[in-house]
């Protein structure tokens, strides 16, 4: 009885096996999972991934989703740091490497800033390149000085290098606030180069709304003149932002210089949805009228 026993519990715990290996074998949907953009068999997935510390170095790759086939698929590194020296010096570093199978490029932006507790700033920067098979590198540096009561003097010098040629630059400033609404501006600059000499200038007024700082109304007319080569072109800009109504916003934007051209650029942002609509039908029954006018004249 005992043998018989036994052996009717190994069938039993066989069919059990053989029930729970079936159900294990059964085929299971698995989720989607995202492939690196690569065809290389060595591609392993840390590429892909950068770790954030706490540190002020940021350093990051820029991944080009569309690059060679076998490669990497990264379109650079990205390098990024701001620190605070003591409380009067402030430094940034900023930069970006690209490389793929041809080109090689840079572009980096060193800083350093002095804020004098009198209200002085002193800065001074070191910017790199590239342009083709060359490198621009360019030596600025700044001063803002606001000793005047409602007045601020900035003046600034750069020194480039691009090739086997130096350019030589400086510029003035000066802006004067009158009350709490109304501002000028006054700058003027010139750049020397080898037998080469451009002038540059311009004057700003802006007029801002009764409620500043609480609303963002403002009016700003700026003329400026550039001459480079015994040339000469006069530009006119007017740009205004107003609030007409509670939930809507219009900014006009238009230009014209002394070569007759310019522009006019107008933008509406509203939270009402029926102001969005009647934008949106003025447009789409504007292009109408445009695709008709177009239809007539070319069958004529």
């Amino acid at each position: 009885m005992e043998i018989k026993l036994s052996k009717e519990e190994n069938c039993t715990s066989n069919d059990n096996s053989d029930r729970q290996q079936a159900s294990q074998e059964e085929a299971v949907l698995l989720p989607d999972m995202e492939v690196p953009p690569s065809f290389g068999s060595d591609c392993t997935a840390h590429r892909y991934r950068c770790l954030v510390t706490g540190d002020q170095w940021i350093m990051r790759p820029v991944l080009d989703p569309h690059g060679w086939d076998n490669d990497v698929c990264f379109d650079g590194i990205s390098l990024e740091t701001a620190m605070q020296i003591n409380s009067n010096i402030f430094t940034s570093v900023a930069g970006q490497m690209s490389k793929d199978k041809q080109e090689f490029s840079i572009q980096s932006e060193c800083a350093a800033a002095y804020s004098d507790p009198s209200g002085t700033t002193y800065t001074v920067g070191l910017d790199v390149q590239s342009a083709g098979k060359d490198t621009i590198y360019t030596f600025h540096s700044n001063t803002k000085l606001r000793k005047l009561w409602r007045n601020t003097a900035d003046c600034g010098v750069s020194l480039t290098s691009f090739g086997n040629k130096c350019y030589i630059g400086a510029k003035l400033e000066d802006t004067i606030s009158v009350g709490k609404r109304l501002k000028f501006v006054m700058n003027a600059g010139q750049m020397v180069g080898p037998e080469q000499v451009a002038y540059g200038g311009g004057v700003e007024a802006t007029l801002r709304g009764r409620d500043y700082p609480v609303s963002n109304d403002n009016v700003s007319l700026t003329m400026t003149l550039l001459s480079f080569n015994k040339e000469m072109v006069l530009g006119g800009n007017l740009q205004s932002e107003s609030r007409l109504g509670r939930n809507l916003r219009v900014s006009v934007n238009a230009n014209l210089n002394s070569r007759k051209m310019g522009k006019i650029c107008i933008k509406t942002s509203s939270t009402d949805h029926l102001q969005f609509s009647m934008v949106a039908a003025f447009t789409i029954f504007w292009a109408l009228l445009r695709k008709k006018d177009v239809k007539s004249t070319s069958h004529e």
